[in-house]
């Protein structure tokens, strides 16, 4: 590169230097470059010298050292300025009080770790409080607005006082726990115990009445048995030893158990049948089959008919209908063995058990009695004889005393239930029925529509049906709803099958509907039999597994097919089924404080390769975790929150490390979900193998499933970071 050299003798006004390059060499011990300005300042005009840095354009920064007459130092101010101006844009100003600065500092994203901030106060908008005195141990509360001066809650409160918010717009305050306004209390309805307006004692009058939601009674208890009520109390009724009964109604009085036990649960389409005495289960169903019976009665639904009912699909069946027209039907055969009768005569029968039936001679005359004549004689009408009776006395029930001549016997009304009366008076309801009150006998009021059943109440009056019922069925007949409401006898038929229409209307037939018959040989539900195959899959209905953990949670296998899981351990009585996340089995934990927290240490030394300058690489070892609540540590190093509500943290991580080379600058920050946390980094300059402790402090707020680590670098290549000890806290604040 050219050099130039400079012989400088009475330099007026100016010197310019040609070159690319000036050089200023110095040999000694101590050397000076120096620049005087000898002009001595007064009080007009100050002493100034400049030194300018130009570029083509004549723009650049320019030095200026200014002594007024007073200064002892004088100040030293950089400035911009273009096109040659003799003033510019001041950027910075050094004087005996201090550094001004006149421009926006920008330190390339890093944090000032040291130093003292005496500028006006931060806004909340820049990271700041809005406000520069507090008063000790208070409260800091948000500002008015989202921008607002942070504000203290208006006093400290007193020892053991809450917190408790005012509401939106309002700062909260400190309240005492549990204070009211309460002066005295009253015994109210069910209790015992006066106005207390001191101290005193509030007792539950007991047995507590119905009326007040109570039993009126003292009851011991039985496991499973059924709370039921008397005529005036509750009562318990003894559970049974045998499951699966039903609870009956009693006749006014106690319910029972059924002695006949249910199946507990049944699948679509099931019919239920008595598999033993007193024991009801579901028959199994089958697509597009029939119901039928084998040789000892059991029944089935099958596809394929009984070899009887195949052998008679085209016999003759039981005649239903018609008018007969032919000879007289004798006695033996369910007729009369007569042709005619004599209207009104009393029928009676023939002179053998199967001989043709008889007319009583005569029609008899009006109040004339049918009078016995003995075996082998018919009956005869007679005239009632008059009897010998001289007194007559009322008994029970009646009143008129004993009568000898003439007199009156009266019923005492109304009859009691103990004399065989009811004990009311009653109104005639056609077609009604008696029935018992708790006192006296009562007529549930007869119902327009035949064929319902009486219904017993719960303990109470009973009911007509809303059903129907068949008044008469004929032998072998099953009852179905022919319609809503209304149960009709279904007609038998010798060697038959149910099988329902397309419709689905019953009936016993002796031909199996086409889609029966079409599946006959086809392969129906596997009904019976022992599975002794492979593992069935669960993608196809099975669990994939042949063994389990007696008593332990199944859970899903690891992909949507796979094999079913046992969760690891039973848990503890008490403990409650924790998720751990996707991609792992619950576990079984105690119940924990809804509060969120963590402490994870690294406590053996951990070496981190810290290869490209300026990258983040994360401060991983082997941890352990002392306390956590909400948070998961199963990725080595790293805090998933696990809760379901966004919370605010505070993490603190203090680090005790080491770092090889020399005078290498090393940043540590707080990371949240694999992102840089900026505002919290901490550059230290370190020497090679000098051991260094630092505590990182921030805040934030977290939902579910964000993680947070410690992640490090440095500004040179290739350096070996070993944390000795790393405490990693977290804490939720709100």
């Amino acid at each position: 590169m050219p050099m130039s050299t400079i012989t400088v003798a009475g330099i007026s006004p100016t010197l310019k230097i040609l070159g690319a390059t000036q050089q200023f060499n110095y040999t000694q011990e101590t050397s000076l470059f120096q620049l005087t300005n000898s002009f001595i300042p007064t009080g007009l005009i100050a002493s100034k010298l400049n030194y300018e840095l130009r570029n083509n354009l004549l723009s650049g920064f320019r030095w200026t050292h200014l002594t007024e007459s007073t200064d002892t130092y004088g100040s030293l101010t950089l400035q911009s300025f273009v096109n040659a101006q003799t003033f510019g844009d001041d950027i910075l100003k050094f004087n005996n009080s201090g550094i001004s600065i006149f421009a926006p500092v920008d330190f390339n994203n890093n944090i000032l770790t040291n130093g003292t901030w005496n500028g006006n106060t931060i806004d909340v908008s820049y990271g700041g409080t809005g406000i520069a005195t507090t008063t000790p141990y208070s409260v800091i509360c948000g500002g008015i607005t989202a921008t607002g001066a942070l504000q203290s809650v208006a006093d400290l409160g007193l020892s053991g006082q809450i917190l408790t918010s005012q509401g939106a717009g309002a700062l909260p305050i400190w309240t005492a726990v549990g204070t009211g306004t309460v002066t005295s209390i009253t015994a109210g309805t069910g209790l015992t115990g006066g106005t207390i307006t001191t101290s005193g004692t509030i007792s539950l009058s007991v047995p507590v009445s119905l009326a007040n939601g109570g039993t009126n009674a003292s009851l011991t208890a039985s496991n499973g048995g059924i709370f039921y009520s008397t005529a005036t109390a509750g009562a318990i009724l003894a559970g049974t030893s045998t499951s699966n009964q039903l609870l009956l109604s009693g006749a006014s009085g106690a319910p029972s158990w059924s002695t006949v036990t249910h199946p507990s649960t049944t699948t679509i389409n099931q019919i239920l049948y008595s598999s033993a005495n007193n024991v009801l289960s579901g028959l199994a169903t089958a697509n597009n089959g029939v119901l039928i019976t084998n040789a000892t009665g059991v029944p089935s639904i099958a596809n394929t008919l009984p070899a009887t009912v195949q052998g008679n699909i085209t016999s003759l069946g039981t005649i239903t209908s018609g008018t007969w027209n032919g000879n007289t039907i004798d006695v033996s055969y369910g007729g009369t063995g007569i042709t005619t009768t004599t209207p009104y005569s009393v029928i009676c029968g023939g002179i053998t058990a199967t001989g043709a039936l008889q007319s009583v001679t005569s029609l008899g005359l009006s109040g004339q009695v049918l009078t016995s004549q003995g075996a082998g004689a018919l009956p005869i009408w007679v005239t009632n004889d008059s009897g010998s009776v001289t007194s007559i006395t009322a008994g029970t029930g009646l009143t008129g005393g004993t009568i000898t001549t003439s007199g009156t016997i009266s019923l005492s009304v109304p009859v009691s239930l103990a004399n065989g009366g009811t004990n009311a008076s009653l109104t005639a309801s056609n077609g009604g029925i008696f029935y018992s009150t708790a006192t006296a006998g009562a007529i549930l009021a007869g119902t327009s529509t035949s064929n319902q059943l009486l219904l017993s109440g719960a303990s109470g009056a009973p009911s007509w049906s809303t059903v129907t019922h068949p008044s008469t069925t004929t032998i072998n007949q099953i009852l179905y709803s022919s319609a809503n409401n209304v149960l009709s006898g279904l007609a038998t038929a010798n060697n038959g099958v149910l099988i329902t229409n397309a419709t689905g209307v019953p009936s016993i037939a002796n031909t199996l509907p086409a889609t029966v018959q079409g599946n006959i040989t086809s392969l129906g539900t596997i009904t019976s039999g022992t599975w002794n195959g492979n593992t069935i899959d669960v993608s196809y209905g099975g669990t994939g597994i042949t063994t389990t953990t007696p008593y332990s949670v199944i859970c899903g296998g690891i992909t949507a097919t796979g094999a079913l899981q046992s969760v690891t351990s039973l848990g503890l009585s008490g403990q409650v089924l924790t998720s751990q996340g996707a991609g792992a089995l619950p576990i079984w934990a105690n119940i924990t404080s809804s509060v969120a927290y963590c402490n994870l240490l690294i406590s053996t030394p951990a070496n981190i390769i810290l290869t490209t300058a300026n990258t983040y690489y994360k401060v991983d070892g082997v941890s352990t975790t002392s306390l956590s609540n909400l948070f998961n540590t199963a990725v080595s190093s790293r805090m998933t929150y696990t809760g379901l509500n966004p919370i605010a943290i505070s993490i603190t991580a203090s680090l005790g490390f080491t770092l090889s080379g020399n005078t290498t600058l090393i940043t540590f920050s707080i990371f949240k979900n694999g992102t840089i946390n900026s505002t919290f980094c901490a550059p230290i300059t370190m020497s090679s193998g000098a051991t260094q402790s630092i505590s990182l402090t921030c805040f934030m707020s977290v939902v579910t499933n964000d993680f947070i680590e410690v992640f490090a670098a440095c500004d040179t290549n290739n350096r070996t970071l070993t944390v000795n000890t790393m405490n990693f806290v977290t804490k939720q604040i709100a």
